[in-house]
């Protein structure tokens, strides 16, 4: 279907015309990639999703491109379409610019209470078969965690992602009176179900070794000891967005739900989340994202407080991680319900291209509430908020992003951390 428009202006007044008609059937005869010296041609083809012998349309083809972008493995990507050997073909040339795929990030957060610290490596392109691999440390005054995780997003040439983790945590806090260490293992898959409709499928184990001292709660006290679980979780996308990189219309909304096979605590979680971008204009792109948290102990067992919601840094700007919310005399020890509100507004045309950089603005909203243990403790359902900017800098070192954020609303438990950056290179 094309269409053209007609302006008839009579007077002070303009009659529009809109013609609608059945437009010229063109197929694609052939799709050449070039430029992609490390990078095997079937992680680009696999993003395609106009192909040799579709008919063609401008809109699959934008798609395809941005498919292409979002893998975050070269540095440029361009198309030219050209005539094919008749009026009624077409030849796309897709050019791609290969960089360097490894990420070492640093990062960290200054707060009230003393800081955390944060290092990554990641590689986006394993052996040119664009397969991810990662590795994260984070450390603050309390706790060290570390995690490995590889994703092959196209197990197979079917379409089908593939993903292994691995984690461990290992927090010591003398002054409530405890120590726990958490090891994780997983696998999972994920695929399009039906058009735009996704689906994700986990299966992990985990070990939980809670050792208190006299100086512990008695509701830590009740829940020490050594745990373990084998639990699935499964999740359905709808993902109906412009396009997955830097998207500026649409929504992606996703629901997921974890049970237990086995657990010594057993429970049930739920996550949703929803996320809305609209433009308006040339030079401001404005999203919304919402996130809805739960997790309720089944067999009338408490939540274990390893598996306790808390709000992440992305989620709530402007507070250190774990440290919002409901308190066991000097711990944060999280809540059974998280819900959190993000409105951001995109600069896109602020800085010229050359700089390679993209400005900000944020309003973050959420609370962290229920101790399914003490209701006293988390009765309390204050919400909290923040505003800031937020930049970031493709810098000749390597990638920079920073955020300066200030508390609109808080408790007065909470901590605040209201600079938080991170520097990286690649290789």
């Amino acid at each position: 279907i094309e269409h053209r428009v007609r302006e008839n202006i009579s007077g002070d007044k303009i009659s529009l015309v809109f013609d609608i008609f059945e437009g010229e059937k063109i197929t694609v005869e052939r799709i050449n990639i070039l430029g992609n010296n490390i990078t095997n041609e079937d992680v680009i083809r696999s993003e395609l999703i106009v192909d040799e012998g579709d008919p063609y349309t401008k809109i699959k083809l934008d798609k395809s491109i941005a498919n292409i972008k979002s893998r975050n493995i070269f540095r440029t990507v361009e198309k030219t379409v050209k005539n094919g050997s008749s009026s009624d073909l077409k030849e796309i040339d897709i050019r791609v610019e290969e960089q360097p795929t490894g990420e070492v990030s640093a990062g960290a957060g200054i707060g009230t209470d003393g800081g955390s610290f944060a290092f990554n490596v990641k590689e986006n392109n394993w052996l040119g078969e664009g397969k991810k691999l990662g590795f994260e440390f984070e450390i603050s005054a309390d706790s060290v965690k570390g995690n490995f995780n590889f994703t092959n997003p196209n197990y197979d040439l079917l379409g089908n992602s593939i993903r292994y983790n691995i984690s461990s945590t290992k927090n010591d806090k003398p002054n409530q009176g405890y120590e726990n260490s958490l090891i994780s293992a997983g696998i999972g898959t994920g695929f399009e179900q039906y058009k735009n409709v996704f689906t994700n499928l986990n299966l992990f184990a985990t070990n939980d070794d809670l050792r208190t001292n006299s100086s512990a709660s008695a509701a830590l006290q009740k829940q020490k000891g050594n745990f373990t679980e084998l639990a699935g979780e499964y999740g359905f996308t709808y993902d109906k967005r412009n396009r997955r990189f830097a998207p500026t219309d649409g929504s992606i909304t996703s629901f997921s739900q974890t049970l237990p096979f086995y657990a010594d605590k057993p429970y049930i979680s739920n996550t949703f989340t929803t996320s809305h971008y609209q433009s308006i204009g040339e030079n401001l792109i404005s999203s919304g994202r919402i996130l809805l948290e739960s997790i309720s102990g089944l067999d009338n067992e408490d939540v274990r407080i390893s598996k306790r919601k808390i709000v992440s840094t992305k989620r709530l700007r402007g507070f250190e991680k774990g440290k919002v919310g409901p308190k066991d005399g000097e711990d944060h020890i999280g809540g059974n319900y998280v819900a959190t509100l993000n409105l951001d507004a995109k600069l896109p045309n602020l800085l010229p291209d050359a700089y390679n950089a993209d400005v900000g603005f944020f309003l973050d909203v959420g609370s962290v509430w229920g101790v399914d243990y003490d209701s006293s403790l988390g009765s309390s359902n204050e919400l909290r908020s923040s505003a800031g900017a937020a930049v970031s800098w493709l810098s000749p070192l390597g990638p920079l992003s920073f955020t300066l954020a200030t508390n609109l609303s808080k408790a007065d438990t909470d901590k605040e951390e209201s600079f938080n950056f991170s520097l990286g290179t690649q290789f």
